[in-house]
């Protein structure tokens, strides 16, 4: 069936741009995956191995919730940030019979890349009218600390196709990842700058090449 694989797709796509069409399009998944959905098949994808990290997250969240000196419905809200973590074992599942997995990072690369466009743009000619007037100026939408976590994804997701494309001998495909992945970096470090992401960059770059 390829409308899961669409929807999941279209959370991809929408995800750099708008938190509620993101969130209609993750119904749209889910509602769209449930006739297919087993308890056997779930059980088999939370026990995956790369399921733990995602499950051991929620559960440190959790037992943070526990002790946090706050109302309970302030302890939940807080939780609930957490909980987009729980669908990673769905989609392994999904995606493991689905040969569309592509789909959900060309959308979500492909957005991205619309995005770090018009964040260049806006820098680079202040007079652009989709400048916003606030504290993150060269930012198109959200704020610079989202921005920078998803170019930051795609920095990695980049570095990870143009290693599969050299590999390949497909030279000159793997410059052009490469050279994306630097204009990412770039945006990163000198138009909408993030503290988080510059601390976690240089670890992540060395587990990345480990």
């Amino acid at each position: 069936a390829l409308l899961p694989d669409l929807f999941a797709a279209g959370v991809a796509v929408a995800l750099p741009w708008s938190t509620t069409l993101t969130v209609v399009f993750v119904w749209l998944y889910l509602a769209s995956l449930l006739p297919r959905l087993t308890l056997t098949g779930l059980r088999d994808a939370f026990l995956e191995p790369v399921s733990l990290v995602p499950a051991a997250l929620f559960l440190l969240a959790a037992l943070g919730m526990a002790w946090a000196d706050i109302a309970v419905g302030e302890r939940l809200k807080g939780l609930s940030a957490f909980r987009f973590v729980l669908f990673i074992p769905g989609l392994i599942l999904h995606f493991r019979y689905s040969p569309n997995s592509h789909w959900v990072l060309a959308g979500f690369v492909g957005s991205c890349s619309v995005l770090l466009m018009l964040s260049w743009a806006i820098h680079l000619f202040p007079d652009i009218p989709w400048r916003r007037p606030l504290h993150s100026p060269d930012v198109p939408v959200k704020d610079h600390i989202t921005q920078n976590m998803e170019f930051t994804v795609c920095i990695f997701a980049l570095g990870g196709m143009a290693i599969h494309a050299w590999t390949r001998r497909r030279h000159w495909w793997a410059f052009g990842l490469i050279l994306l992945a630097l204009l990412f970096a770039a945006n990163i470090f000198y138009v909408a700058t993030s503290r988080t992401v510059l601390i976690a960059l240089p670890f992540l770059l060395v587990l990345f090449g480990y």
